[in-house]
């Protein structure tokens, strides 16, 4: 604890002379420590063959072997330390919001010179590549952003994403199944996968899709029209 009005630079620790306030304080971060943990949170993404996972690792969707509860304890620095490169992290969107994707990009790449593990970085990396139409680095981007936290939901919609702009449906169904292992009402990936299953032809499968998308809540319009264009394919009328 510290005084901002005497002391903003939050130089001198209160702890020690005001240990009752502390004390409670701690309590208290317990407490809702205990109450938002994963622990009491969604269940674990669900368990997948091991030649499944390996063909997950090989397209990038799986990351080293970095445990979660290993990256949670993890000793991390002062948040006050990180500000310089939050700002400029700020600077790349608002770069990005303008066209000025170059210098969104350096903006974002020296964050991560200064620190690699910032997941969301790596992750708006991608997204910038994406927006510049440099779907290889966007890909580099994603995979290392998984890396760090294979169960990033964002990155992995983000990588089957580009697989699939890239046409390689295989490697984007993989990662949209691996997705909703670790969401099962996340909407972009049921839309998605039930776009591929009707290019080849499962439409059945994808009905099914797109009527557990709506039932999640998804934008409804997309979803609407693509349960439409499926009842015409299948001549229900």
């Amino acid at each position: 604890p510290s005084d901002l009005q005497w002391d903003p630079g939050e130089t001198v620790n209160l702890a020690t002379t005001q240990a009752p306030t502390a004390a409670a304080l701690e309590r208290a971060l317990d407490d809702l420590v205990g109450r938002t943990s994963r622990a009491s949170g969604p269940a674990a993404p669900s368990r997948v063959d091991p030649e499944a996972e390996e063909r997950l690792r090989a397209l990038g969707y799986v990351g080293g072997s970095v445990s979660r509860r290993v990256l949670e304890d993890a000793e991390r620095g002062d948040p006050k330390d990180k500000l310089p490169l939050y700002i400029l992290l700020r600077q790349a969107g608002e770069d990005s919001t303008k066209g000025h994707l170059a210098d969104a990009i350096d903006k974002v790449q020296r964050a991560l010179a200064a620190d690699g593990d910032i997941v969301e970085g790596h992750v708006m990396l991608g997204n910038l590549h994406v927006k510049a139409g440099r779907n290889e680095d966007a890909l580099t981007a994603y995979r290392r952003a998984l890396a760090i936290d294979d169960e990033h939901l964002g990155a992995t919609v983000s990588l089957a994403m580009v697989y699939k702009a890239q046409e390689r449906l295989d490697d984007a169904e993989a990662g949209f199944e691996r997705a909703l292992s670790l969401d099962s009402h996340d909407g972009k990936s049921l839309f998605h996968l039930a776009d591929i299953r009707m290019r080849r032809g499962d439409l059945a499968e994808a009905e099914r899709l797109l009527t557990r998308a709506l039932d999640a809540g998804t934008d409804r319009p997309p979803v609407v029209v693509k349960l439409g264009e499926c009842y015409i394919e299948m001549k229900r009328w």
